[in-house]
Order: structure tokens, then C-alpha cells, then sequence
């Protein structure tokens, strides 16, 4: 799974998440690239200049994405690599706040 974060609080909720999914990763916005608190381990970690590069290079790496941002950002980004239900990642969208998610593409097949 992916875990994508581009706020503080964000890498923080990101970062409990990767506690129950050990083998995921947290691409993280570089501008946080000095934030004292990452605290994930570097083979854990990836960091991205631009959202939409990533998420086009990475988008069927995996079988899941977590985004934790706006869902209006997700929509954007992922609009142009979706395809089919039979072949895209199942892909939900959680505040930065973990208070509140919705699962845009459920990659139950």
C-alpha cells in the first residue's frame, strides 16, 4: 500500500497507519524532507516534488492507496490512470485528521 501525505499532521496519521501495515510506504511531499518528526524507517519512505508525477508513476505499483488529503485532490490526481475495476488499485481517502473516510475505488476484484 501507498500512503500518500502532504501535510504535518498527515505524516503523523500516516505514520501510526504504517504501524498496521508494516509493508507499506509514505510518500511524503519533499518540502517536509527536514521535518524533525518522521519517525518511519527510510525503507518505509519515499519523497515527491510533484503529487501528480508520482501518483502517475506509482498509481499501479500498488494495490491500494491512502491518501490522506482532500478527496477533491485524490479525484483530480488519480482521474487520468483510471480504468477499469478489474485492474485499478483500490484507493481511499482519509482527512488528516482521521476522523472521517471514503473509499473512492475498491479494487475488490
Amino acid at each position: 500500500m501507498a500512503i500518500w501525505v502532504i501535510t504535518p499532521n498527515g505524516l503523523a496519521l500516516g505514520q501510526k497507519i504504517l504501524h498496521h501495515f508494516p509493508d507499506a510506504r509514505i510518500y511524503l511531499s519533499d518540502k517536509f524532507s527536514n521535518a524533525s518528526d518522521i519517525s518511519c524507517q527510510p525503507e518505509n519512505l519515499s519523497y515527491f516534488e510533484k503529487l501528480s508525477d508520482a501518483i502517475e508513476k506509482a498509481f499501479y505499483q500498488y494495490d491500494a492507496h491512502l491518501f490522506v488529503f482532500s478527496t477533491g485532490i485524490a479525484v483530480r490526481m488519480i482521474s487520468p490512470f483510471v480504468k477499469s475495476k478489474r485492474t485499478d488499485p483500490a484507493v481511499v481517502v482519509v482527512d488528516d485528521g482521521g476522523r472521517f473516510a471514503v473509499s473512492l475505488l475498491s479494487g475488490h476484484i
